[in-house]
C-alpha cells in the first residue's frame, strides 16, 4: 500500500461562488445586449401612427404571451440590405424582439419564442399570430413608399 490513492477532486465553495458570479455576470450581459438596436436598423414606425399595438383582450384564447398583455409591431428598415424587419416591443422602453425572418437572421433581434406558453409536451399553445406579421409587412411597405425608399417588391410577397 504504498502507492497513494487519488482523491477525486472537490469544489471549494469559493470555486462554485466564482462560476455562479460569472454565470449571473454573463446572464446580464446579454440582457443588456438584447435591448440594443442592432447597427444598421433604421426605425420607420417610431411613433403611434406607425406603430400597430396589440393586446391579449384582443386576441383571447389565441394570444400566445404568457408575461405581457399588449404588444407593439414596429418596421424597420435594414440599410445595408434594405429589407423590411418586422420587431415587436412588449413595453414601452423594453427590449425589442423579431418576428419575421430578416429581423431575427440579419437584424440579429432576439427570438421572442422564449415567453410564448407552451404545453406540458413542448408544443405553443397559441403560435405568434401570422397576422402580425402580414400587417406589419403591410406597415413597412406603407412607410417605405411614404419615405420614399426603394425596397424589394418581393420582400412584401
Amino acid at each position: 500500500m504504498d502507492e497513494k490513492t487519488k482523491k477525486p477532486a472537490r469544489w471549494s465553495y469559493k470555486k462554485i461562488f466564482v462560476l455562479w458570479l460569472c454565470g449571473f455576470g454573463l446572464i446580464f450581459l446579454i440582457s443588456l445586449l438584447a435591448q440594443l438596436r442592432p447597427a444598421g436598423a433604421q426605425e420607420y414606425a417610431s411613433n403611434d401612427a406607425n406603430s400597430l399595438h396589440v393586446t391579449a383582450s384582443q386576441y383571447g384564447a389565441t394570444w400566445p404571451y404568457f408575461r405581457f398583455n399588449e404588444a407593439t409591431i414596429k418596421c424597420l428598415r435594414h440599410d445595408p440590405t434594405g429589407r423590411p424587419m418586422v420587431i415587436i416591443q412588449y413595453k414601452p422602453d423594453g427590449p425589442e424582439y423579431g418576428l419575421n425572418g430578416p429581423a431575427l437572421s440579419i437584424g440579429g433581434y432576439p427570438d421572442p419564442r422564449p415567453f410564448i406558453a407552451t404545453n406540458v409536451d413542448g408544443t405553443y399553445k397559441a403560435p405568434v399570430p401570422q397576422d402580425w406579421i402580414s400587417r406589419g409587412l403591410k406597415l413597412c411597405k406603407r412607410l417605405f413608399l411614404e419615405a420614399g425608399s426603394s425596397f424589394c417588391s418581393s420582400a412584401f410577397v
